[in-house]
């Protein structure tokens, strides 16, 4: 993975069952790979499972494809992928990539009979079952329009009709729905509004935080115009800009 000389590249990501190992492609660095991880196998008794492993090659490895799934004896895989849930691919986000992520929130509320629940119960499950089920890949993707539209509508038919499907009677505009409580509104979250919240507030995190993983990041793509405009958006009365321009703030 390429990084500036004043970042230390990542080298691993550890998980509960999970992980992931960046390295260059050389048959040196596969052989000692392989080395600890034999090590690892004999001293804790766990071993790598290869039928369940992959190997992502990047363009400068493609040329020695064969050779690295030899040595690794693990197959290639193909992108994208669901990783915790969230898709990981290469290029700009596309709807097809998240669709998987929308589906399980449309089964969600076709699965409830929602015709025999109150407007309360209704909103309280958008409320802490819908968008838990968002906020994970809200936080690292920009999701298309043309998706979060699709969803929001699911969701808005669910809590008028109990059906997310079915057209239905709107007694007040959704956007006054998504308002706080104490401003009149019902304290549901505007789709768009949250998925650029929770954007931000990653950004935020990753300007302040001291870990190798922000270090690498900032260091990395820190000299393009974007970022360098980021602190910018980020002053000190950002929090009072974002509060008095959406009906929401992310705690």
């Amino acid at each position: 993975m390429a990084s500036p000389r004043s970042a230390t590249p990542p080298s691993h990501v550890l998980f509960a069952n999970d992980v992931m190992v960046f390295m260059q492609g050389s048959t040196r660095g596969i052989k000692y790979l392989m080395i600890f991880l034999k090590e690892y196998a004999s001293n804790s008794g766990q071993v790598i499972n290869r039928a369940k492993s992959s190997v992502y090659l990047g363009r400068h490895a493609r040329s020695r494809e064969t050779v690295i799934q030899h040595l690794l004896g693990i197959r290639e895989g193909v992108l994208p992928f669901t990783y915790l849930g969230v898709p990981i691919f290469k290029g700009r986000p596309k709807s097809n990539f998240f669709r998987a992520i929308a589906d399980k929130v449309r089964c969600k509320l076709s699965s409830w009979k929602g015709h025999q629940l109150s407007k309360a119960a209704r909103m309280q499950l958008i409320s802490s079952v819908i968008q838990s089920l968002l906020i994970y890949s809200f936080q690292v993707y920009a999701w298309p329009n043309s998706l979060l539209i699709k969803v929001q509508r699911w969701t808005r038919k669910f809590f008028w009709t109990g059906d997310p499907l079915k057209k239905g009677a709107t007694l007040i505009a959704w956007s006054h729905c998504c308002l706080p409580k104490e401003q009149g509104g019902l304290g549901l979250k505007n789709l768009f509004q949250l998925n650029k919240a929770l954007l931000l507030k990653r950004c935020w995190d990753m300007m302040q935080s001291s870990s190798p993983s922000a270090i690498f990041l900032r260091n990395r793509f820190l000299g393009s115009i974007w970022w360098r405009m980021l602190p910018g958006f980020l002053r000190p009365s950002f929090g009072n800009d974002l509060e008095s321009r959406t009906s929401y703030r992310v705690r």
